[in-house]
């Protein structure tokens, strides 16, 4: 494994270290590489397409805890992965949304 600022090249695909990349961009790279357009994942979690790309921007802040569940179902990722929240708990009553 390489690092080069920040991504981690494994197998010729950069990779994310989560720690070294804002939420935003980890959740734009996500919805990427699930294939899905902003209107996809905006219809696939009940948003619209203006939150999901003020998320993506980072001018607004993070969604409510069911939302970022939801993202993290459509986008096949845990949301503690794409939202890192030092309280969320996996298995919670949030997470049954």
């Amino acid at each position: 494994m390489i690092k080069h600022g920040g991504r981690r090249r494994q197998r010729g695909r950069a990779q994310l270290a989560p720690s070294d990349v804002p939420y935003n961009e980890v959740l734009r790279l996500a919805r990427l590489a699930a294939g899905l357009t902003q209107q996809d994942l905006a219809e696939r979690i009940g948003v619209t397409k203006g939150m999901i790309a003020r998320l993506e921007k980072g001018t607004r802040q993070r969604p409510s805890y069911q939302t970022m569940v939801r993202i993290g179902r459509a986008l096949n990722r845990p949301a503690e992965q794409l939202f890192p929240v030092p309280d969320y708990v996996p298995g919670s009553k949030d997470d049954a949304a």
